[in-house]
């Protein structure tokens, strides 16, 4: 009996490091495309009775030290689907 449990516990372990070991895969490294292309984002939370916050500005390349290039002292209009629109006026840093 001992024996027995002692054979299930090695093949359990063997079994698992040949699945480990047959799952490896070779390492992929995308090409990233270098070129700014300045996308327009826009993000944000509108609450229509309180606080609304909103951030514009514009995408970086890959390996720049900023996440987004902001949009100061820009005007932005929101239309809503079922109710009148919004203006916000946003400030220094996109926001």
């Amino acid at each position: 009996m001992n024996r027995l449990v002692s054979r299930i516990f090695v093949s359990k372990y063997l079994s698992i490091i040949v699945l480990l070991l047959a799952s490896c895969r070779e390492f992929y490294e995308p090409e990233i495309i270098t070129q700014d292309f300045g996308f327009l984002v826009a993000e944000g939370y509108v609450e229509l009775e309180g606080k609304s916050t909103l951030k514009l500005g514009r995408t970086v390349t890959v390996y720049s030290e900023q996440s987004i290039n902001p949009i100061n002292n820009a005007t932005v209009f929101l239309t809503g689907s079922e109710s009148g629109s919004w203006q916000f006026a946003l400030e220094e840093d996109g926001t």
